[in-house]
């Protein structure tokens, strides 16, 4: 496996750093955060960040294990779970969070806050679990590569 962690922990710093920014925001009640752009602003950006580097830290491996180019962002996720790095029903929660990924960065249609709001109360432990299967991945990688 031609797999580089330090390049997957730079990445996985990028995934941490927006989930701070996220979870920060977590507290607002729904009034507060329809009343305030910027808030709003911030907390798509920082969801797009967070999917991004999600999305690449997958590529990063699914190109490491030499598992081909998935046709799209939403089977990146599954690619992994079908590698059996993480779980099949957290690999479907990402694969739903790619095509939130679609909707924020292309605009399709007006972006529903309530969808957004709703991400940021229910879905930032899936960022959590996904940072620790792949510190879990760097781990036995590392193990493997060490002199015994």
């Amino acid at each position: 496996m031609d797999f580089d962690s330090n390049v997957v922990l730079q990445l996985l710093n990028k995934l941490r750093e927006a989930r701070e920014v996220l979870e920060r925001h977590r507290t607002v009640d729904w009034l507060e955060f329809v009343a305030d752009i910027e808030r709003q602003y911030v907390v798509e950006h920082a969801w797009l960040l967070a999917i991004q580097t999600m999305l690449d830290i997958c590529a990063h491996v699914i190109s490491a294990a030499g598992a081909g180019v998935p046709a799209e962002y939403a089977d990146m996720p599954r690619t992994l779970a079908g590698l059996k790095v993480i779980p099949i029903e957290l690999a479907e929660r990402l694969a739903k969070a790619a095509g939130f990924r679609n909707r924020l960065i292309h605009n399709y249609r007006h972006i529903d806050l309530e969808i957004v709001y709703r991400a940021l109360q229910e879905n930032l432990e899936d960022l959590d679990l996904f940072d620790l299967h792949i510190t879990r991945l760097i781990t036995k990688l590392s193990e493997e590569e060490s002199p015994r």
